[in-house]
């Protein structure tokens, strides 16, 4: 069975309409500077502290906009689905920054949150900080990561509701696509040309069984693969009948 993430994800954007992307900001620290730009970033209204290590950076938004982080509505500029991560007070999170010994890190869902944080936290640090690294992981990479169970808190950055309805949109645009095009185990026909006969249907029911168990074969119960119903292939082929 082909990955669900062979197929494009639909768009995904922040509340600021920004499409998300993960991207991590890295400030090495020049000599013992920790202590330092730890009381500066306790100046800025903007970094909230969790503890002497890891700051939120959030942004407060009019009280009718207010969210758990669940999917909001769509932005009137970008045509996507929209997704807002706040506090339990309705503050907005913009991005986390997090000091160690070594250094200053920031990460955001956007590229233009990061450029935004890099800015502000390259003139709190100045000289106290070396030359800025940059990472960014794109959606579609950071769910193939954990597909593939390697380094997953990237992904885990989304609501985990999210997570399972991009997964999900993605295996149903798989395998729309895949009813029209050759199968080698159904002799390279489609599944749909394969239902029209007697031994087709029955070649397609052992294909419909196998990625049925596949999807679920190995993973854990809460993987978005586990919860995807595949039912509506079943009825799109005619063969819900034979679903056992």
């Amino acid at each position: 069975m082909a990955s669900a993430l062979d197929q494009s994800l639909p768009t995904i954007l922040n509340g600021d309409g920004d499409e998300v992307v993960f991207c991590r900001v890295r400030f090495p620290l020049r000599s013992e500077g920790a202590a330092e730009i730890r009381e500066r970033l306790r100046t800025i209204p903007a970094f909230q502290e969790e503890n002497g290590g890891f700051w939120n950076w959030i942004e407060r938004q009019p009280a009718q906009r207010k969210s758990s982080g669940k999917p909001a509505s769509r932005s009137a500029s970008k045509e996507g689905r929209s997704v807002r991560v706040t506090l339990d007070t309705g503050e907005t999170i913009l991005g986390n920054i997090e000091l160690t010994d070594k250094a200053l890190v920031l990460e955001a869902n956007s590229r233009e949150r990061a450029e935004r944080g890099m800015a502000i936290l390259a003139d709190l640090a100045g000289a106290l900080v070396g030359p800025v690294l940059t990472e960014i992981e794109t959606l579609e990479q950071a769910m193939a990561r954990r597909d593939g169970d390697v380094h997953q808190d990237k992904a885990s950055d989304l609501p985990a509701e999210l997570q399972a309805e991009l997964v999900h949109e993605a295996l149903t645009a798989h395998y729309r696509k895949a009813l029209d095009e050759p199968i080698p185990a159904l002799g390279d026909l489609s599944p749909r040309a394969a239902a029209k006969t007697a031994v087709g249907r029955r070649k397609v029911v052992d294909w419909l069984k196998h990625i049925e168990n596949q999807s679920k074969s190995g993973r854990q119960p809460d993987d978005p693969m586990v919860s995807y119903d595949f039912a509506w292939l079943w009825r799109d082929l005619g063969l819900e009948k034979l679903r056992r």
